[in-house]
């Protein structure tokens, strides 16, 4: 019934605007696989969204005429690229314990940084690890992982304005404390590498204490709930994170990036939601938890 109501209050966001903060604007992490996500941007740009991340585009992007397409589609609709999430996998892992693996996570960042460049973006999202990470070999993994930051943070200096966002982790994955994530930033310049806050990968702090602790480095978001036991990429208010406290916490620290959805499509009454209605319960979402 939620989801019912909330598709219907879409002719209300369009009759009557919306109410944004201008510091932290509504934001959602989208893939560009075909004309499906071009008609969800449509949606998005309805209802004021014009800010987004991409990913799930390694072929596209490795593809300079489909890449090409994808620009003049965001350049069309107005919308603004926050970030690039960079893929996750076993030869993307810079935390690899084989050097020319890792070494190879790095060649393909810094081709993604310049694709990033091009989309005028900020933040390309970088993954500490692949999983599982055992205990017997998470210290080596670390120290790895640490090695390729510090070189990543060189390679910043040729990108002015932008900046590495190393994402906490769930499970096994490095990074999966506060503690872990500002040791393996630890020195690094605030101008090259800070953090992209996951609030649904928290399995070992609870969202507000991993906040409090990462806070003074965290440069972008991804917003989705979860259970407690597993990510879930639910909306906000479907799971355990106190929103109200968080988004509170977030506008004391001056956080001045998007609030950025990374979620995924409920599903009502057996069938999932349009791309016009996702759009809308995201808007009244943000509405809902983010505007102060």
């Amino acid at each position: 019934m939620k989801y019912i109501i909330y598709s219907l209050l879409l002719c209300i966001i369009g009759l009557t605007g919306c109410a944004s903060s201008s510091l932290n604007p509504p934001a959602v992490s989208i893939g560009f696989a075909g004309a499906s996500d071009q008609a969800f941007l449509k949606e998005f740009e309805e209802v004021g969204i014009t800010t987004v991340e991409l990913s799930g585009i390694h072929g596209m992007i490795h593809d300079d005429v489909k890449f090409a397409e994808m620009k003049a589609t965001l350049d069309a609709g107005g919308f603004r690229v926050n970030s690039i999430h960079y893929p996750y996998g076993p030869s993307f892992d810079i935390s690899n314990l084989d050097a020319e693996v890792r070494a190879g996570a790095i060649k393909q960042i810094e081709f993604y940084l310049n694709r990033l460049q091009s989309l005028d973006g900020r933040f390309l999202i970088v993954h500490p690890s692949f999983e599982p990470v055992t205990d017997a070999e998470r210290q080596t993994r670390l120290k790895a992982c640490r090695e390729s930051i510090l070189k990543l943070e060189a390679l910043m200096k040729a990108y002015p304005g932008m900046m590495i966002a190393l994402e906490n982790l769930p499970r096994t994955c490095l990074g999966n404390t506060s503690a872990e994530l500002n040791a393996l930033i630890k020195d690094t310049s605030p101008e090259h590498v800070g953090i992209c806050l996951d609030t649904n990968h928290m399995l070992q702090e609870d969202l507000i204490t991993f906040t409090k602790n990462t806070v003074s480095r965290i440069v972008t978001v991804h917003i989705a709930d979860y259970d407690a036991k597993d990510e879930r990429h639910w909306f906000p208010g479907q799971g355990v994170n106190d929103w109200h406290q968080w988004a509170e916490l977030m506008y004391e620290s001056d956080y001045s990036g998007p609030m950025l959805f990374e979620v995924t499509w409920p599903v009502a009454r057996g069938s999932k939601l349009t791309a016009r209605q996702m759009a809308a319960l995201i808007r009244l979402n943000y509405e809902d938890y983010f505007v102060k």
